[in-house]
């Protein structure tokens, strides 16, 4: 039952159902948790989470969801090292890199950066986790990067379409989700080993101590066996041997 439990993709569901009941609540809410950048530089950090959150069309909101869905059910169920801290540190190291690198961007939202991080960590931690298949996730990685590459060429998304002419795509946010998702993935490693297992790997107090062989001296012989009586029952008794 434990080992079923472990393999819902529990952090994904809460993702995608937070993003949905934010798609349906009152603009007044859905202001408050876009990325604003004047109010983030004014004190309002939880926007550098919660704007990922906040969609502007149908379209947008749709695939993101089913990349971000895929992608992060993946993630969970191949139980890759990181991932828990991935989903918490990836959108905000996005919305800082947009913070950083466009000071004119004023408002973003949509989850496509940390969509893209998503993608980018699963491909990286198959990547070392199964060297022989690397040809297969750095084609799937350069696919990826070949899509940046056109959204900055043209302008537009590859996949979403926006209703009003004042909302863009932000193909930087997709650009530092790619670099941010494959450098965790790197740093953190591909295992999937149980953390009791890491515990104890990598706590030398926990591992299982092996008892010091006794070495002997040139003048000593191996000790011979005693033969000993297990007098329990004397009408039935067992021989056993020891050593002393």
């Amino acid at each position: 039952m434990q080992d079923k439990q472990r393999r819902i993709p529990w952090v994904t569901a809460s993702i995608v159902a937070l993003t949905l009941a934010l798609w349906s609540a009152p603009a007044a809410v859905r202001e408050l948790c876009l990325y604003d950048r004047v109010a983030v530089l004014r004190g309002e950090v939880w926007r550098l989470w919660s704007g990922h959150l906040v969609h502007f069309s149908l379209s947008h909101l749709g695939w993101n969801l089913l990349v971000v869905g895929l992608a992060g059910a993946w993630i969970e169920r191949a139980a890759f090292r990181a991932r828990s801290w991935f989903a918490v540190a990836a959108p905000p190291a996005i919305s800082l890199a947009l913070l950083v690198f466009d000071p004119a961007l004023r408002f973003y939202g949509g989850l496509s950066g940390a969509a893209t991080a998503t993608v980018a960590f699963a491909c990286v931690s198959e990547w070392r986790r199964r060297p022989a298949t690397g040809a297969l996730w750095c084609a799937a990685l350069a696919a990826v990067a070949m899509k940046i590459a056109w959204e900055y060429h043209s302008g537009k998304s590859a996949f979403s379409h926006f209703e009003g002419a004042d909302v863009r795509n932000v193909p930087l946010s997709h650009l530092a989700g790619l670099f941010i998702g494959a450098a965790i993935g790197l740093v953190a490693g591909s295992g999937s080993a149980s953390p009791r297992t890491r515990r104890r790997e990598g706590n030398p107090a926990l591992r299982t101590p092996v008892p010091p062989q006794r070495r002997l001296l040139d003048h000593e012989t191996p000790p011979k066996p005693i033969r000993i009586l297990q007098m329990l029952d004397p009408a039935n008794s067992d021989e056993l041997e020891a050593y002393p």
